[in-house]
C-alpha cells in the first residue's frame, strides 16, 4: 500500500501499473545507487541516496537559479558587515577575481577550494561527498572562474573566495527564482 501511493503521488494513475512493476520498486529499495526503472506512462523510479525517487513526465527538472533571476553588485566592504544568511545570496571577495566569471553547469576538470590552505577538491568528489545525485548533479548552477568553481549555487563556496580581515571589495551574487 505503502509503494501504491508513493508511485499514485508521481504518477496521478495507477494505470498499467502491475503486480510485476511493485516487485521491481521493492527490489530497487535495495539495489545500488543510481539504478532506476521505467514504469508505464512515463515515470521512472530511482535510487538516490535518500531513498526512492518518482518522476512522472508532469514533473519538470528545473535547474536551481536558472528560473529566475541573478543581480550581482560590487561595493566596498566595511568591517563589522554581516554577511548573507541565505542560500541563495553569497559575498566574495572581488579583489581575488582576477578573469571574469561565467554561470554554467559542471565541466570535466572543475574544482573546488575546499580549505583555507588552499587544498583542492575536485567537484565531482565535492558532489559525491556531499550524496548529491548524479542525475542531478549536471542540473546545478555553478559561478566559475574557469575550471575553478567559486559557487556551487544552493551549497558552498570556494574557501578562498571568503570575505576576510583583508578583504577590501565585495561582489555580491543573489538569485532568485522566478
Amino acid at each position: 500500500a505503502v509503494i501504491r501511493e508513493f508511485v499514485v503521488s508521481a504518477k496521478e494513475s495507477l494505470k498499467d501499473v502491475t503486480a510485476t512493476h511493485y516487485e521491481a520498486i521493492v527490489a530497487l529499495i535495495d539495489s545500488e545507487t543510481g539504478k532506476s526503472l521505467d514504469l508505464p506512462g512515463g515515470t521512472k523510479v530511482s535510487k538516490t541516496y535518500a531513498g526512492l525517487l518518482v518522476k512522472s513526465d508532469r514533473s519538470m527538472d528545473i535547474p536551481k537559479g536558472i528560473n529566475g533571476h541573478i543581480n550581482i553588485s560590487v561595493f566596498p566592504y566595511e568591517k563589522g558587515m554581516m554577511l548573507p544568511t541565505k542560500s541563495y545570496t553569497k559575498w566574495f571577495d572581488y579583489d581575488k577575481i582576477k578573469c571574469s566569471v561565467s554561470f554554467r553547469n559542471r565541466l570535466e576538470g572543475d574544482y573546488l577550494i575546499v580549505t583555507d590552505t588552499g587544498s583542492k577538491k575536485s567537484l565531482k568528489d565535492y558532489m559525491i561527498n556531499e550524496k548529491i545525485p548524479r542525475e542531478e548533479r549536471d542540473k546545478i548552477l555553478l559561478l566559475a572562474l574557469d575550471n575553478h568553481i567559486i559557487w556551487v549555487v544552493g551549497w558552498r563556496i570556494s574557501a578562498d573566495m571568503k570575505i576576510t580581515e583583508k578583504t577590501q571589495n565585495i561582489l555580491e551574487v543573489n538569485i532568485t527564482k522566478g
